[in-house]
């Protein structure tokens, strides 16, 4: 039997014995729980379950690799030694290892070795390096044990050998993981419910495949175009929210669903295509904390979206003897109105009818991304935010007050500024909070503890629907759709909007079409999002699961971003402006700290959103991340500039621009957090930073200023040159061109002199490259991937 290596001799017997079984080849509690429960029912999706588990495992166990290293947990990440083709010499042992991982048919070139101790090393062959420090493991992780002379590698079964590996390190210095047995326990959910949703998922994947083909369509969003044609109140939206089956695609929690049965999981899950069916409560007016625009109640709002609701409401509330108009109503998740409203946290209430269940009425909707958040069949009704006592991923999802309270009121605000910029050219939108509510205790012997655990336990918040603002010939979906396979090609999502895009504008060469559209991408979505920050000082959210882009041709035409819970704004900088905020007392949401409100948008927005969809592009098409990086680059360049022509916020914006411009910038450690178990109080680490302009940018003079720009975009493919030159071609202009077309764009008068060369670098064609005033030539057969 394996050892069973860094178990603490206080741990309990069950967490010992469950670790042995997984050494042994055997399932876990968690994965052994959610088999059984599905044994009861359907054996084929047990079968499935089981199947899918060596995926699932390798998925969770590849994100907690990246957290540790990445966030340089215990200071592994500066340990971490690079193997490849190029290094000659290793040490002895080291080599041993590899070749017994190569001797059981495992064929890498690279590999992140991660020195724990003199004895013990974990082996992770890896198929690329990307940008933010992150890399992409190749199958499974090893692990390299010495005794003596004998050296023994064998493969890591499940995720949590990582932590069994390093938890001597770990509870040695407490302040490090003091969640850690909680960690254990939620990585192994995590993994059972990857697993579980995947089995899932292939089942909806083949019925979805199998209607496409009778229809002869061949892509997904010709089949969601297919299936608006037949339905009026199919929702395309919803459809690709349920898409995304991996979640996160860099928490080790990713899947986490703690405190829910596997029939509970598989009934209200997005990635299992639930229909949730919405429950009302009507509490009293006397016991509810409200924030609206305007004088809008939940009741107005829900009436005007079910015409047959109040009538039913009304008749509930008389069977009580009580009036319609003291109470206000409050829509409820299934799981938490069964589990937590109707299960003793709020007897008395309902015993005094301070709250009114409603009985006989419940909403079909469909569950988004988050669980939580629910969109009404047919497109023209608000979508519902509700409360859920469960945790997912890293944090328990109910809505606090001061979330129900705040989101009507930053959305007022925001609604505003975005007015004031012409919304951007019409590009960004905020989904509208238009109603929050929330139990309100008046007992004045609870405690304070108790008062806002029934309070964030029983509360909604009612938004708009982001689909309004897509126009008949536009489709909205989930930005993290946009990384997710498309059921019938398995290719990501993305891919087909610019082959769409590539045919709109005649676009033959693959990566030219990437480069093209990434650029008209984020030419839309920058401007809004760095001008509320370094303008406004309110950085929202932007990451893949708040970000709902809209197309029309495959082409970003608008961005609407939802959720102001992570919104932060910024006293000094908004007062600047004329406009202030009445914050919730207790909010986090009014700060003081600039680097806290810059971390706000560039790690949502840089890190997972556009980090996320440039390396899934690089990944899957020959366009290399270093283009789309200076893509980011330059427009990042040209809003800065405009916003520095403001005199009141040069200075701001100027630091803001430094510190997006660094050579490292800041990490949010998700991992890190979860061993330290906090949710709010976010830990950060640095690591190299795509935007870092050095070597990629190039003095003009303008009007007798001294001015930087970028002329420097690296080739869609690398070329093997002396001095590190790059093509500048995307795949093909060369510097030449891109030069003149840049000084033209600026308006300034370019040198004489350029060098000429030909108009294209296509395969297997010489070209000349400008490469600091000097012509060398090269060929694209011979260019190696950046």
């Amino acid at each position: 039997m394996a050892a069973v290596h860094g178990l603490h001799a206080h741990q309990d017997d069950l967490f010992r014995t469950n670790y042995i079984e997984i050494l042994e080849g055997g399932l876990d509690r968690e994965e052994r729980r959610i088999y059984n429960d599905l044994l009861e029912h359907d054996d084929a999706f047990a079968e499935r379950f089981l199947a899918q588990l060596p995926y699932a495992r390798r998925g969770i166990m590849h994100r907690l690799l990246q957290g540790i290293l990445r966030e340089n947990l215990l200071g592994l990440g500066q340990q971490v030694q690079d193997h490849g083709h190029y290094l000659s010499e290793w040490h002895t042992r080291t080599e041993t290892m590899l070749h017994q991982i190569r001797a059981r048919g495992e064929n890498f070139l690279y590999a992140k070795i991660v020195p724990l101790s003199e004895s013990t090393t974990w082996i992770a062959p890896v198929k690329n390096l990307s940008s933010f420090d992150r890399f992409e493991p190749d199958g499974d992780v090893w692990i390299g044990e010495q005794t003596g002379p004998v050296t023994n590698t064998r493969r890591l079964r499940h995720p949590i050998e990582l932590l069994i590996s390093i938890q001597d390190k770990l509870t040695a210095q407490q302040a490090e993981a003091p969640n850690f047995t909680r960690f254990c326990e939620e990585i192994q959910n995590s993994v059972a419910n990857f697993a579980l949703a995947l089995a899932g998922y292939t089942a909806r994947q083949t019925a979805t495949r199998e209607d496409a083909r009778r229809h002869g369509l061949d892509t997904t969003l010709d089949y969601v175009r297919h299936l608006q044609q037949e339905s009026a109140t199919f929702s395309p939206l919803v459809f690709f929210e349920q898409l995304v089956v991996e979640g996160h695609p860099l928490h080790p929690g990713a899947k986490i669903k703690m405190g829910m049965t596997t029939a509970d999981t598989l009934r209200y899950s997005p990635e299992h295509g639930a229909r949730p069916q919405v429950r009302l409560v009507a509490v009293r007016n006397d016991h509810v904390g409200r924030s609206a625009q305007g004088n809008l109640t939940t009741n107005h709002l829900l009436y005007q979206d079910y015409p047959d609701l109040q009538a039913q409401v009304q008749a509930g509330l008389h069977a009580k003897n009580q009036r319609e108009e003291d109470y206000q109503l409050v829509t409820l998740h299934p799981w938490q109105y069964e589990h937590t409203v109707m299960a003793g946290t709020y007897d008395a209430e309902l015993a005094a009818d301070i709250i009114v269940p409603i009985e006989g009425v419940a909403l079909d909707t469909g569950a988004l991304m988050s669980f939580r958040s629910l969109a009404p069949s047919g497109k023209q009704r608000h979508h519902i935010k509700t409360c859920v006592n469960i945790q997912m991923t890293g944090a328990i999802r109910t809505i606090s007050p001061n979330s129900a309270q705040n989101g009507p009121r930053i959305a007022t605000l925001i609604t505003e500024i975005l007015e004031r910029e012409n919304r951007f050219g019409n590009t960004l939108y905020v989904m509208q909070e238009k109603v929050g509510v929330h139990f309100k205790s008046n007992d004045p012997t609870e405690s304070e503890a108790d008062r806002f655990f029934r309070a964030k336990n029983l509360a909604t918040i009612i938004r708009e629907n982001p689909e309004w603002y897509a126009d008949e010939d536009e489709l909205a979906l989930v930005g993290s759709s946009l990384i997710a396979a498309s059921p019938l090609s398995g290719r990501p999502i993305a891919l087909e909007l610019i082959d769409e895009y590539a045919r709109e504008h005649g676009i033959e060469e693959e990566a030219l079409a990437v480069s093209e559209w990434f650029k008209a991408y984020v030419s839309t979505l920058l401007p809004g999002f760095l001008t509320l920050m370094s303008r406004y000082g309110i950085s929202l959210e932007g990451h893949l699961q708040n970000s709902v882009p809209v197309f029309k041709n495959g082409r970003l035409t608008k961005m609407i971003v939802r959720d102001f819970g992570g919104v932060r704004i910024h006293r000094d900088r908004i007062r600047r402006q004329g406009l202030s905020l009445e914050e919730y007392p207790g909010s986090a949401t009014i700060i003081d700290d600039d680097q806290d409100l810059r971390n706000k948008t560039f790690y949502p927005l840089f890190q997972n959103h556009l980090g996320e969809l440039i390396f899934t592009l690089a990944n899957h098409t020959s366009c290399k991340e270093r283009v789309l990086w200076d893509h980011c680059l330059a427009l990042s360049y040209g809003i800065y500039k405009k916003l520095a022509a403001d005199e009141v916020i040069r200075d701001q914006a100027m630091t803001d621009r430094t510190e997006l411009f660094a050579p490292s910038i800041e990490l949010k450690s998700m991992t890190t957090m979860r061993l330290l178990g906090t949710v709010t109080d976010y830990t950060f680490s640095r690591v190299t930073n795509p935007l870092d302009p050095k070597g990629r940018i190039e003095a003009v003079e303008h009007d007798n200023e001294q001015e930087s720009v970028f002329i420097k975009y690296a080739c869609c493919k690398k070329f093997s040159l002396p001095d590190k030159g790059r093509c500048t071609g995307c795949p093909g202009l060369c510097q030449h061109e891109r030069q003149e077309r840049l000084y033209a764009r600026l308006g300034v008068e370019a040198p004489e002199g350029l060098p000429q060369g030909e108009e294209r670098c296509l395969p297997d064609t010489e070209c000349t490259v400008y490469v600091g005033g000097s012509h060398q030539n090269c060929r694209v057969s011979e260019q190696k991937g950046l």
